[in-house]
């Protein structure tokens, strides 16, 4: 209704005189009311994942935020990869407060989108997917999103590598779980990471003498 949208619009217009100068001066540039919300919501966004989720202002944001995700999509002046990206931002933010159904359609949504457009957000977003799947302690649905994403991906990429391992890992298939460890080490030279994985092979070293 336009008493709601007046409602979220008059919340978006003060967060604006809040800004700081520099934001203000950069919101000045924009001639047209999308540009001015889609940077509205870049900024919303960007202090949402940065900031404590539980936080009477944050979630008051992350309220204003979604509404102006609304607005943003649907627009007329949208282009195909500011959606995905719009939706991926939104996405990000529901997973971190732990919403993952919602945080799952958004997903989704920019995944659909992305192959359609052939954008480069494929392999991210099949990442994400399976981490929200990972998080959901569906397993065999994330292992699934997890091998797909190694196609979009034009190299070896050791975190993949380790998600899959922590996946396996959760499925009880060690051998699995020892390959893709195997192929993360060979991806890095991040001594730390190294160790980490490290750690995550003996682990399964260990399952796998037990059983």
């Amino acid at each position: 209704t336009n008493e709601m949208a007046e409602g979220w619009e008059a919340k978006v217009y003060n967060i604006y005189n809040l800004a700081t100068p520099y934001l203000k001066e950069e919101f000045l540039k924009f001639d047209d009311i999308y540009h001015f919300y889609t940077r509205v919501y870049e900024c919303l966004t960007e202090y949402i994942i940065d900031c404590d989720p539980d936080s009477s202002l944050n979630k008051i944001l992350y309220s204003v935020a979604r509404n102006t995700l609304d607005f943003v999509i649907n627009s007329k002046n949208n282009t195909p990869l500011s959606k995905i990206e719009s939706l991926e931002r939104m996405a990000h933010c529901m997973a971190d407060r732990e919403e993952y159904d919602d945080s799952l359609i958004n997903y989704e949504k920019a995944l659909s989108l992305s192959i359609k457009e052939n954008s480069p957000h494929t392999f991210n977003l099949y990442t994400s997917i399976g981490s929200i799947y990972y998080n959901m302690e569906n397993y065999n649905k994330a292992v699934i999103y997890f091998e797909v994403a190694k196609n979009y991906y034009p190299h070896s990429s050791c975190m993949l590598y380790i998600k899959l391992g922590n996946t396996s890992k959760a499925l009880y298939d060690y051998t699995k779980a020892v390959e893709y460890y195997n192929l993360a080490i060979h991806e890095t030279n991040n001594i730390e990471l190294k160790r980490r994985v490290f750690q995550e092979l003996g682990e399964c070293f260990f399952r796998l003498s037990e059983l």
